[in-house]
């Protein structure tokens, strides 16, 4: 079912595939009245001579979730043995292609509507299995919030200058570059309601009831430079693309991590193999819980990391899932109040640290880390940043902007009172200027040793404040050019002394500077060596948990940023590259070689005679174009963006983690796990 009847019946050929069609049996429609009158086994339905018209038209002949309704009913008549259907939402790429964002945000909604459909047959069965995916990404979307945008666009010289800018000219329409919409809330009945006051996702106190959406730089910025008459059309980006499963086998598709493997899982399936869901049975409480942070570390980053480094430690956790992350205030939300929901379960305002919204007002919330330290169980924080930045300080302090760096050191002091319990049992950080020497004297005084030298095995409450600010970056603790330890090193210090503790221990660790690097801008090895930190103390956390299965790692990400990843293939493919200067324009991109003997199914990178005249495969980094093209002019820093973030988790009450979970939901099972000591 779909379009293209003349590719069928008038063709240059000559050839009517219609009748060869009837003749082997087939029922040929290309009219919906008469696909409704199908009474076959066998049928084509084609209702459009050409492409099928955009959603936005009003005038495709039937909707794809009518379609996908008459199509399992069809396939239902005559089919005990069961029957696969495959069912696309092609024109969200065509609308990637275009840059076209209310295009995209159309086609999306009319393809989310085709599976509700799918899902009212299978829900209320229990043997249709119901996959969605994607095959890639297009354009780089980037979701960013007006604060933002209009900051960057006005750097430009206002909405017009930018889309002069980028526009194609006489060439063609072009899409505007940065288009805002309302945001909205979808309602029982799966129809589109606008904001009017209604809460939307927990945002009771948003401002500016919109959120705005442009594309990555390579393809807005190559696009007024197209001089054929073909078409012009944005680049695919290698991001990584979400798997949802539901029904029998659900858990086999949904565990695999390349696209291959999704077909050949699939193929199995089919072949009777690995047909049976195993059910999971609810496990004990755990005793130890392990929550990795990388700041800024959504998916595109992950992308990054996996094709430069290799396949990344957290992928192999076999619990995936996804996370929401906005505010109560923004759509895009910021470090401080992105992990306060993280560690008091509850959604707060920007910048706000450690406080929650009650009754209009903030006010101190009470964190993982005080909960646990009311129990009885030891604690311990890591981050890659100062101990007072906002990610670590939503688990101690109480501020109301994080921008209060001494009112966060004393939250650091009075913690152990606030709390209830010993205190911090290890931290390690930077941020050794954010304590005089008299809160020092303090900390000592509650019986902390306070270092400024990192200590691999720690024997009491220590707080190893390592770096004035920040650490070094990871390129140079990594090659040993540091005096300072990697993530991994810290990570492992940190276990090692909590795991002495016979009631259990939460540690929370950070990888900070992938966000610092993002914000920058950074495009190169620099960024890398930042997630490959934060990966290696992945691998140290999931070296400990395969030898003490009684422990919960969760490996999340706060927020995202606007970056988005090429590689050095297609985007040049068909000349569509006008920025970069291969192609003749001024614009160098730095090729950051892909690990191709990390990655699986990837025979065809080490294959000359398939890559052909193309060099040896790498990837490319690009933010959204406005951020690239205003950071050009303007001391600014690159945005986060309002896109879900990964989640990855292994261990008891692991499960529960699976699929899609609101950033306040981790929060919330983090403090059950911390009232349940006594299960």
């Amino acid at each position: 079912m779909g379009a293209g009847s003349d590719y069928f019946e008038k063709r240059p050929d000559k050839t009517n595939l219609f009748e060869t069609m009837r003749t082997a049996g087939y029922e040929v429609a290309t009219t919906p009245d008469a696909w409704a009158k199908a009474s076959g086994i066998k049928a084509v339905a084609l209702f459009h001579p050409k492409d099928m018209p955009p959603v936005t038209s009003g005038q495709r002949a039937m909707a794809l979730k009518d379609m996908v309704t008459s199509a399992v009913s069809f396939m239902d008549r005559d089919n005990p043995q069961g029957w696969v259907l495959m069912v696309e939402g092609s024109q969200i790429d065509w609308c990637g292609h275009d840059l076209d964002a209310a295009c995209a945000i159309a086609e999306t909604l009319d393809f989310d509507d085709a599976v509700g459909a799918a899902l009212d047959y299978s829900r209320n069965r229990d043997d249709t299995l119901v996959v969605v995916t994607a095959d890639h990404e297009t354009g780089g979307m980037a979701t960013i919030d007006p604060r933002y945008a209009d900051r960057f666009v006005n750097a430009l010289g206002g909405s017009q200058a930018v889309v002069k800018r980028v526009a194609m000219g006489n060439k063609g329409a072009s899409a505007d570059p940065v288009e805002s919409f309302a945001l909205g809330a979808r309602s029982a009945d799966r129809k589109e309601a606008p904001l009017n006051g209604e809460t939307v996702w927990g945002m009771d106190e948003v401002e500016d009831d919109r959120f705005t959406l442009t594309w990555g730089y390579f393809s807005l910025a190559s696009r007024p430079l197209w001089t054929s008459e073909d078409r012009f059309w944005g680049a695919h980006t290698v991001t990584l693309v979400p798997v949802f499963a539901e029904g029998p086998s659900a858990n086999v598709v949904a565990r695999q991590l390349d696209n291959a493997d999704v077909g050949q899982a699939l193929i199995n399936l089919v072949n009777g193999e690995a047909n049976v869901t195993k059910q999971v049975q609810p496990a004990s409480r755990p005793k130890n819980v392990i929550l990795m942070i990388g700041d800024g570390y959504g998916f595109n980053a992950m992308a990054l990391g996996n094709y430069t480094l290799g396949d990344l430690n957290a992928r192999r956790l076999p619990v995936r899932g996804y996370v929401s992350t906005h505010g109560v205030d923004h759509v895009v939300n910021d470090s401080a109040a992105t992990a306060t929901a993280l560690a008091t379960g509850k959604r707060t305002r920007a910048k706000a640290t450690g406080t929650v919204v009650q009754d209009g007002k903030l006010v101190p919330g009470v964190s993982i880390l005080a909960a646990a330290e009311s129990r009885g169980i030891a604690t311990g924080l890591v981050t890659s940043t100062q101990l007072t930045h906002a990610t670590p300080a939503a688990f101690f302090g109480t501020q109301e902007d994080r921008g209060n760096l001494p009112g966060l050191a004393n939250d650091f002091l009075t913690f152990k009172d606030r709390s209830g319990g010993d205190g911090i049992d290890i931290a390690i950080a930077g941020g050794r200027s954010s304590f005089d020497a008299k809160q020092r004297e303090q900390l000592e005084a509650q019986g902390y040793k306070v270092v400024d030298t990192f200590e691999p095995k720690p024997t009491q409450n220590t707080v190893m404040l390592l770096a004035p600010e920040g650490l070094s970056g990871a390129r140079a603790r990594l090659r040993g050019n540091s005096p300072q330890p990697s993530l991994a090193q810290m990570t492992h210090a940190a276990i090692e002394r909590l795991s002495t503790d016979q009631d259990g221990f939460f540690l929370m660790v950070e990888g900070g500077q992938i966000d610092w690097k993002l914000h920058d801008g950074a495009k190169d090895e620099t960024l890398v060596a930042e997630i490959q930190d934060f990966d290696e103390a992945v691998a140290a956390a999931r070296a400990y948990v395969e030898a003490h299965p009684d422990t919960l790692l969760i490996v999340t990400a706060d927020h995202d940023h606007t970056i988005s990843v090429l590689d050095n293939h297609y985007p040049f493919a068909s000349g569509r590259c006008g920025v970069a200067k291969r192609c003749g324009g001024t614009e160098t991109f730095d090729e950051l070689a892909v690990k191709v003997d990390g990655l699986v199914h990837a025979d065809g990178f080490r294959d000359p005679a398939v890559r052909g005249d193309w060099p040896p495969a790498a990837v490319l980094v690009q933010y959204a174009w406005i951020v690239e093209e205003a950071m050009k002019k303007e001391s600014l820093k690159a945005p986060h963006s309002a896109h879900f973030v990964p989640l990855f988790a292994q261990g008891p009450w692991s499960e529960e983690l699976r699929g899609y979970s609101d950033q306040p939901e981790v929060g919330q099972l983090l403090h059950r796990w911390a009232a349940t000591l006594s299960d």
